[in-house]
């Protein structure tokens, strides 16, 4: 397979044969060579790239295909696209295949599209869009996190994994990883690789089955049985308390430990959901969102085992900050706003820096 990219700014030929005659001259010399297949691309996937937009990506590849499938019938053309869109007019101009580089997460239209067609398919795993796969978290930016906490308590961690970053080779190695690091638990979830919040409006979630799968790889990799996988579950929003309840038995039967009810709108759903659940469930209690702010012993009245407080104390601190930063700007001292500070011995205290100044001290050579 040859590949031709019709962009200014591909990763991998530095824009080359941005230019129509160019593109089909390299085709063309491609196939001379031996190549079988060829893989044109107008729609840059270089980290970092602009989105040209589907109308400038036709623009661009539809004068190849239709040059390349007069010179040379024969020869099968691959169009690297994630638009279906785009993928329809390239199959009308001859394409043969579709090489989706979102694997499939970026535009759900494409699929009836190649089924329409009959066309060849094949996903490619991408990481995010051009613009996020180098700021997407990953399980190692969230592993230094893990790290720096466990070194400093005892405490039991629990993290989240979002969809667990990746396929099951990639959930396999976040839970090992973790495990290694000392975290007690993480919860993975019901959502689309591509997630969104779980107190915004559409949500995607996917099926049963392949979160089955998700928690199937994520329990065989326990580095030990005391590790605890809990399944969160965003159901509730595009199939009611009904299907989260389904889900969920499923989800148990695999092998959860616990259950994270996401974007609980009443008291009363926790209580039916509990009626069917037999292992702990933890509620969200972020403000400003789906679940209004129940109190704990509503919560315990209802069975509800665990509560999560996610952003209270960073929302605070934020406005805090912001209130701050516009004191100083107005007034051009802090000193009006000592009183609502942490104090430098306060602070000490709570990093325990007396002690680290003590082995500092200790390390020195004694007179």
């Amino acid at each position: 397979m040859a590949i031709v990219n019709i962009t200014n700014d591909s990763f991998s030929d530095g824009g080359l044969f941005n230019d129509f005659k160019l593109a089909v001259a390299h085709a063309s010399f491609c196939i001379e060579q031996g190549a079988q297949i060829l893989d044109i691309g107008a729609q840059s996937t270089r980290p970092g790239a602009d989105e040209v937009g589907t109308e400038i990506e036709i623009k661009r590849l539809i004068p190849v295909i239709k040059e390349l499938k007069l010179r040379h019938p024969d020869i099968p053309i691959s169009i690297d696209t994630y638009h279906h869109s785009v993928a329809q007019v390239a199959l009308d101009s001859g394409a043969d295949i579709i090489n989706d580089i979102s694997g499939g997460r970026h535009d759900h239209e494409i699929f009836k599209v190649v089924a329409d067609y009959g066309c060849q398919y094949v996903l490619t795993h991408s990481r995010g869009t051009s613009k996020t796969m180098d700021s997407l978290a990953s399980y190692k930016n969230v592993l230094i996190d893990v790290k720096r906490i466990t070194s400093a308590t005892s405490l039991p961690l629990l993290v989240d994994i979002d969809t667990g970053w990746g396929e099951s080779d990639q959930i396999a190695e976040t839970i090992i990883e973790m495990g290694k690091a000392g975290c007690a638990a993480v919860h993975i979830e019901d959502q689309v690789f591509d997630k969104r919040c779980g107190h915004r409006p559409n949500k995607q979630l996917v099926s049963i089955d392949e979160m089955r799968s998700r928690l199937n790889t994520a329990i065989n990799s326990k580095v030990d049985d005391s590790f605890f996988v809990m399944a969160r579950t965003d159901a509730i929003a595009s199939e009611g308390i009904d299907g989260a309840i389904k889900r969920c038995e499923s989800y148990i039967e695999e092998g959860a430990d616990g259950i994270f009810l996401e974007a609980v709108t009443s008291i009363d759903q926790y209580k039916e959901f509990k009626n069917h659940c037999s292992v702990p469930v933890l509620a969200n209690i972020t403000e400003f969102g789906k679940t209004p702010l129940f109190t704990q012993e509503q919560l315990k009245e209802v069975g509800v085992d665990m509560v999560l407080y996610p952003l209270t104390a960073f929302r605070a601190m934020s406005q805090s900050a912001e209130k701050i930063y516009n004191s100083i700007i107005k007034d051009g001292t802090q000193e009006a706003l000592l009183d609502i500070m942490q104090t430098r011995e306060e602070l000490y205290e709570v990093l325990d820096y007396y002690n680290f100044e003590k082995q500092l001290d200790d390390k020195l050579p004694k007179n």
